[in-house]
Protein backbone atom coordinates (compact mmCIF):
# COMPACT_ATOMS: atom_id res chain seq x y z
CA UNK A 1 0.00 0.00 0.00
CA UNK A 2 1.29 3.06 -0.66
CA UNK A 3 2.06 6.36 2.08
CA UNK A 4 -1.17 7.69 3.23
CA UNK A 5 -0.10 10.83 2.60
CA UNK A 6 0.71 9.99 -1.17
CA UNK A 7 -2.29 11.89 -3.57
CA UNK A 8 -4.81 10.08 -5.69
CA UNK A 9 -6.98 10.93 -8.36
CA UNK A 10 -9.91 13.60 -6.93
CA UNK A 11 -7.20 15.36 -5.01
CA UNK A 12 -8.07 12.72 -1.90
CA UNK A 13 -4.94 10.97 0.45
CA UNK A 14 -4.34 7.35 -0.94
CA UNK A 15 -6.15 5.89 2.02
CA UNK A 16 -8.69 7.98 1.52
CA UNK A 17 -9.30 7.10 -2.33
CA UNK A 18 -8.16 3.54 -1.64
CA UNK A 19 -11.44 3.49 0.52
CA UNK A 20 -13.96 4.54 -2.55
CA UNK A 21 -11.96 3.14 -5.12
CA UNK A 22 -8.81 0.91 -5.14
CA UNK A 23 -10.67 -2.17 -2.82
CA UNK A 24 -13.79 -2.49 -4.71
CA UNK A 25 -11.90 -3.09 -7.69
CA UNK A 26 -9.43 -5.05 -6.22
CA UNK A 27 -12.45 -7.46 -5.10
CA UNK A 28 -13.81 -7.20 -8.52
CA UNK A 29 -10.16 -8.96 -9.52
CA UNK A 30 -10.85 -11.55 -7.09
CA UNK A 31 -14.33 -12.18 -8.11
CA UNK A 32 -13.13 -12.74 -11.56
CA UNK A 33 -10.08 -14.97 -10.45
CA UNK A 34 -12.45 -17.08 -8.18
CA UNK A 35 -14.96 -17.89 -11.02
CA UNK A 36 -11.97 -18.33 -13.45
CA UNK A 37 -11.22 -21.49 -11.05
CA UNK A 38 -14.80 -22.59 -9.82
CA UNK A 39 -16.64 -21.90 -13.09
CA UNK A 40 -20.57 -22.37 -11.17
CA UNK A 41 -20.07 -19.13 -10.10
CA UNK A 42 -21.05 -16.03 -12.63
CA UNK A 43 -18.92 -13.61 -12.56
CA UNK A 44 -21.41 -10.84 -13.73
CA UNK A 45 -23.79 -11.86 -10.99
CA UNK A 46 -20.84 -12.11 -8.47
CA UNK A 47 -20.14 -8.07 -9.34
CA UNK A 48 -23.54 -7.06 -9.65
CA UNK A 49 -24.05 -8.01 -6.00
CA UNK A 50 -20.49 -6.85 -4.99
CA UNK A 51 -22.22 -3.35 -6.09
CA UNK A 52 -25.67 -3.93 -4.32
CA UNK A 53 -23.63 -4.60 -1.32
CA UNK A 54 -21.66 -1.55 -1.18
CA UNK A 55 -24.49 0.67 -1.91
CA UNK A 56 -26.31 -1.17 1.28
CA UNK A 57 -23.40 -2.22 3.71
CA UNK A 58 -20.49 -0.36 2.82
CA UNK A 59 -21.17 3.01 1.75
CA UNK A 60 -23.15 3.95 4.97
CA UNK A 61 -19.69 3.92 6.92
CA UNK A 62 -18.48 7.46 5.81
CA UNK A 63 -20.85 9.08 7.72
CA UNK A 64 -20.29 6.76 10.69
CA UNK A 65 -16.43 8.53 10.43
CA UNK A 66 -17.74 12.11 10.46
CA UNK A 67 -19.53 11.34 13.88
CA UNK A 68 -15.99 9.53 15.29
CA UNK A 69 -14.03 12.31 13.51
CA UNK A 70 -15.91 15.58 13.01
CA UNK A 71 -12.97 17.67 11.76
CA UNK A 72 -12.87 15.00 8.47
CA UNK A 73 -16.44 15.88 7.60
CA UNK A 74 -15.23 17.28 4.44
CA UNK A 75 -12.71 15.18 3.65
CA UNK A 76 -15.87 12.36 4.12
CA UNK A 77 -17.60 14.04 1.87
CA UNK A 78 -15.28 13.79 -1.10
CA UNK A 79 -14.04 10.68 -0.58
CA UNK A 80 -18.15 9.57 -0.76
CA UNK A 81 -18.18 11.61 -3.93
CA UNK A 82 -14.99 9.39 -5.23
CA UNK A 83 -16.87 6.45 -4.26
CA UNK A 84 -20.55 7.22 -6.18
CA UNK A 85 -18.04 7.99 -9.25
CA UNK A 86 -16.64 4.48 -9.23
CA UNK A 87 -20.11 3.00 -9.08
CA UNK A 88 -21.07 5.33 -11.78
CA UNK A 89 -18.44 3.91 -13.86
CA UNK A 90 -18.96 0.40 -13.72
CA UNK A 91 -20.39 -0.83 -16.44
CA UNK A 92 -22.57 -3.94 -14.17
CA UNK A 93 -24.41 -0.89 -12.40
CA UNK A 94 -27.89 -0.89 -13.45
CA UNK A 95 -29.56 1.74 -15.39
CA UNK A 96 -32.47 2.12 -12.47
CA UNK A 97 -29.90 2.98 -9.63
CA UNK A 98 -27.91 5.50 -12.09
CA UNK A 99 -30.38 8.19 -12.01
CA UNK A 100 -30.55 8.31 -8.50
CA UNK A 101 -26.87 7.97 -7.80
CA UNK A 102 -25.91 10.84 -9.95
CA UNK A 103 -28.88 13.38 -8.25
CA UNK A 104 -26.72 12.20 -5.13
CA UNK A 105 -23.48 12.80 -6.63
CA UNK A 106 -24.19 16.48 -7.79
CA UNK A 107 -26.18 17.15 -4.63
CA UNK A 108 -22.95 16.38 -2.22
CA UNK A 109 -20.08 18.22 -5.07
CA UNK A 110 -22.46 21.39 -4.24
CA UNK A 111 -23.03 21.14 -0.37
CA UNK A 112 -20.14 21.00 2.16
CA UNK A 113 -20.37 19.22 5.04
CA UNK A 114 -19.24 21.64 7.39
CA UNK A 115 -21.25 21.09 10.68
CA UNK A 116 -23.45 17.57 11.91
CA UNK A 117 -26.35 18.87 10.62
CA UNK A 118 -24.98 19.13 6.76
CA UNK A 119 -23.96 15.60 7.38
CA UNK A 120 -27.49 14.27 8.75
CA UNK A 121 -28.95 16.23 5.68
CA UNK A 122 -26.91 14.68 3.32
CA UNK A 123 -27.00 10.77 4.77
CA UNK A 124 -31.08 11.69 4.47
CA UNK A 125 -30.99 12.23 1.35
CA UNK A 126 -28.91 9.07 0.15
CA UNK A 127 -30.74 7.46 2.26
CA UNK A 128 -34.19 8.13 0.52
CA UNK A 129 -32.57 8.25 -2.74
CA UNK A 130 -30.34 5.28 -3.40
CA UNK A 131 -29.89 3.13 -0.16
CA UNK A 132 -33.54 2.38 0.84
CA UNK A 133 -34.66 1.75 -2.53
CA UNK A 134 -32.05 -0.79 -3.60
CA UNK A 135 -32.16 -2.46 0.03
CA UNK A 136 -35.82 -2.62 0.31
CA UNK A 137 -35.20 -4.90 -2.94
CA UNK A 138 -32.15 -7.14 -2.17
CA UNK A 139 -32.42 -7.67 1.45
CA UNK A 140 -36.20 -8.40 0.87
CA UNK A 141 -36.30 -12.67 1.18
CA UNK A 142 -40.03 -12.89 -0.76
CA UNK A 143 -38.36 -10.68 -3.43
CA UNK A 144 -37.90 -12.10 -6.94
CA UNK A 145 -36.01 -9.27 -8.34
CA UNK A 146 -33.40 -10.38 -10.40
CA UNK A 147 -30.99 -8.03 -7.96
CA UNK A 148 -32.13 -10.05 -4.86
CA UNK A 149 -30.23 -13.06 -6.73
CA UNK A 150 -26.83 -11.22 -7.21
CA UNK A 151 -26.87 -10.06 -3.86
CA UNK A 152 -27.39 -13.83 -2.48
CA UNK A 153 -24.63 -14.77 -4.92
CA UNK A 154 -22.35 -12.60 -3.77
CA UNK A 155 -23.32 -13.01 0.23
CA UNK A 156 -22.51 -16.87 -0.99
CA UNK A 157 -19.41 -15.95 -2.25
CA UNK A 158 -18.45 -13.95 0.43
CA UNK A 159 -18.34 -16.30 2.80
CA UNK A 160 -17.39 -19.19 0.87
CA UNK A 161 -15.14 -21.89 1.74
CA UNK A 162 -13.77 -21.74 -1.82
CA UNK A 163 -13.58 -18.58 -1.91
CA UNK A 164 -11.44 -18.00 2.08
CA UNK A 165 -9.32 -21.39 0.83
CA UNK A 166 -7.89 -19.36 -2.18
CA UNK A 167 -7.20 -16.39 -0.40
CA UNK A 168 -5.29 -18.37 1.74
CA UNK A 169 -3.13 -19.81 -1.08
Amino acid sequence: MENKDTIAPDGLAQEHYDWAATYPDQRKQEIVKFCRQYPEFDAKELFLGHLLDRIVNDDVAIFSATYLFPQKREISRKTFIARIGWELGQEELPEEIKPSLEEVLEEFKKRPWQTEEDVQKARKFWEKKVKQPVSEIVTNEEATHPWRKSYVSYKQFEYSPKRIGMRQE
